[in-house]
């Protein structure tokens, strides 16, 4: 029983794991954007 339920746990981490991972890809890949438009910005 304990067992099931601690392999039930370590799945649930590794989906939550997961999904933060992806949201903080696509955060930093929006602040990317964000500075390279500062870059462009600030050039012209």
């Amino acid at each position: 029983m304990l067992l099931k339920n601690l392999a039930k746990l370590r799945n649930y981490a590794k989906k939550q794991n997961l999904f933060f991972s992806a949201k903080i890809k696509k955060f930093e890949k929006k602040k990317k954007k964000v500075q390279t438009k500062n870059l462009k910005f600030k050039h012209n």
